[in-house]
Formats: C-alpha cells, structure tokens, sequence
C-alpha cells in the first residue's frame, strides 16, 4: 500500500490546490506521458489499483465540494477512483 497526503504539504484549504499536486505528483504537464505510462504498466503488471479519497470538511449547510472536470479526467488517466468523504463540523 502506498499513501501519500497532502495535509502538511499544501497550505491551502482548497480541495481543488490539494488535487492538483496529487495530478503533478503522478502525471506532470511536461514530458511526452511516459512517466504516466510507466506507472500504468506497474499497476497493470503487478495487479494494483489506485484509490484517491479526498476527506474534507465544512460548517452547517456547506455543500460537498465538487472535484473539477479537468482533474478527475487526469486522475482517471491512471486509472484511479475518486472519492469525496465529506463532514460537517
């Protein structure tokens, strides 16, 4: 199992900030997508799924937040799932 958190390392409280470097992380902007090839082929050849599970949270009445056409489509580039795990205070 692999985890990575992004809660001391973005100082944002911004989902969309948090998402975003998990995007970089795994599927940087520069290259020809080799790095993302890379990473599917382990997964593919070693049988491994990945999960994103974004927990958040927010007052009374906030409404959950919504991840960002652009990123979940990158996100399901590697291919992973996404999931909102959403309280209120």
């Amino acid at each position: 199992m692999w985890y990575f958190s992004t809660r001391r390392k973005i100082p944002s409280k911004d989902l969309i900030d948090h998402l975003g470097a998990l995007v970089r992380l795994v599927s940087p902007f520069a290259g020809n997508g080799s790095r993302l090839r890379e990473l599917r082929d382990v997964m593919e050849r070693e049988n491994l799924k990945a999960h994103v599970t974004c927990f958040c949270h927010g007052p009374p009445g906030a409404n959950e937040p919504s991840i960002p056409i652009v990123l979940s489509e990158q996100l399901r580039r590697i291919p992973a799932d996404i999931q909102v795990d959403f309280a209120i205070e």
